[in-house]
């Protein structure tokens, strides 16, 4: 359970809702540092850590070159479990695109029905490292200026469903960018064109999940989502699925969990600069392992390792991304 719940922290809200702590004051914080190497011509940097995400200038049209940081690193999950054992409130990370650094500070409210089934309320809200984007990714031949971007929603989380091992899922964001300049370097573009580029809008997906135990050691979890991302420039508007296959090992001295993604999505219209479809596909892998007891005098600190890989190809090459990062904290449960 509590690889499960450490993953849950770092990297992906997919995954199963742990069992509910013991009445009183309880989470999870892990701290650490990561290496990352990143390719985006959209997403400019984070900022108060003043940490660069991609060239400021460009000077073609081509895929996006890598950038390359090391961090430190600091994820939570802090909450509190009421007397009947099962309502609890929360707050922590949230990490809804890696690839978009979609970042959020999430405030919860959890319920476990007897028969109903587990329930769990998210409201989501901007971090106070706020991720930044190009005002006009398309400048060429100059530094091009960066602005925030507020990405706010909420999650409801059902699993359990009637005591199955059936979950599913519903996210809803709707993303705004201060300064909104697609396409605005492009003399020869209309405005109407110039606002098939726009980035602002919503983002929803509706996941179905199933966990299956498959021994006292191993236990699996394949799930199916389907993405829309509704934004107001039709050119930049996706739609589609994920596939995804996670796996975990629980053994006395090492706990290990992997997840598998796949993903495809359609755009809506033709982009008016390259005169293609924004259509994308690619896949994730991402594998955490902790080592519990490797630390005596230490009980409560577990060390861990992620290590995670993100591809995302269109078929314009601009718009491509990627990421890859490695990553080493200590873990504390109480």
């Amino acid at each position: 359970l509590f690889l499960l719940y450490l993953m849950s922290t770092l990297a992906s809200p997919a995954m199963s809702l742990t069992k509910m702590k013991p009445h009183g004051f309880n989470g999870l914080v892990n701290l650490g540092v990561m290496g990352v190497e990143y390719e985006s011509n959209f997403t400019a940097n984070i900022d108060v850590l003043n940490i660069d995400l991609s060239s400021e200038r460009i000077d073609d049209f081509g895929s996006p070159d890598a950038e390359g940081f090391v961090s430190a690193m600091g994820n939570f999950d802090i909450g509190l479990t009421f007397s009947n054992n099962k309502t609890r409130i929360s707050i922590g990370n949230d990490f809804t695109d890696i690839l978009e650094f979609d970042r959020n500070t999430r405030v919860s409210l959890r319920h476990d029905f007897d028969t109903l089934g587990q329930f769990r309320l998210d409201g989501l809200t901007n971090t106070q490292f706020v991720t930044q984007v190009y005002r006009d990714p398309y400048l060429v031949g100059e530094n091009r200026p960066d602005t925030d971007i507020d990405s706010t929603g909420a999650r409801l989380v059902w699993h359990d469903i009637f005591t199955s091992k059936f979950g599913v899922e519903f996210l809803v964001k709707e993303r705004e960018i201060d300064d909104e300049d697609s396409g605005d370097s492009i003399a020869s573009l209309t405005p109407e064109e110039r606002g098939l580029l726009d980035r602002e809008g919503d983002i929803m997906s509706v996941r179905l999940i199933y966990n299956f135990r498959v021994d006292d050691w191993h236990s699996i979890q394949p799930q199916l989502q389907y993405l829309n991302r509704d934004l107001d420039g039709d050119a930049m508007a996706q739609e589609g699925i994920l596939l995804g296959f996670q796996h975990f090992y629980i053994g006395d001295n090492i706990e290990w969990a992997t997840q598998l993604n796949y993903t495809y999505l359609e755009a809506e219209e033709t982009n008016p600069i390259f005169n293609e479809d924004h259509d994308a596909s690619g896949f994730a892998v991402s594998s955490i392992v902790s080592f519990p007891g490797l630390i005596g005098f230490l009980p409560s600190w577990r060390p861990n390792i992620q290590v995670s890989y993100v591809d995302l190809d269109s078929d314009i090459d601009f718009n491509d991304s990627r990421l890859w990062s490695i990553a080493a904290g200590m873990a504390y449960k109480f």
